[in-house]
């Protein structure tokens, strides 16, 4: 899926950017080991950097470890 989603990069950066950031953090949730899925999440953060879209290449490849860093947060004490 996220590497069909590489032939509209040109069209749709963002989308693209976002779509395989989500592909790759179902995968990974799923509890598949890294490979070749990393590299449609370079190429979908790089086509949405060239496209002028720096901020949504930056927070695409942080949404596969979003889920971790928000779960292993600890919850502030209440005032």
């Amino acid at each position: 899926m996220g590497a069909a989603l590489l032939l509209f990069r040109h069209r749709c950066p963002r989308t693209v950017a976002l779509g395989t950031a989500v592909t790759t953090a179902v995968y990974l949730a799923a509890g598949y080991p890294y490979g070749p899925v990393l590299v449609t999440l370079a190429f979908g953060a790089f086509a949405a950097i060239v496209a002028g879209y720096r901020g949504v290449a930056w927070c695409g490849p942080c949404a596969p470890s979003w889920p971790v860093t928000r779960c292993s947060r600890r919850a502030s004490p209440a005032t």
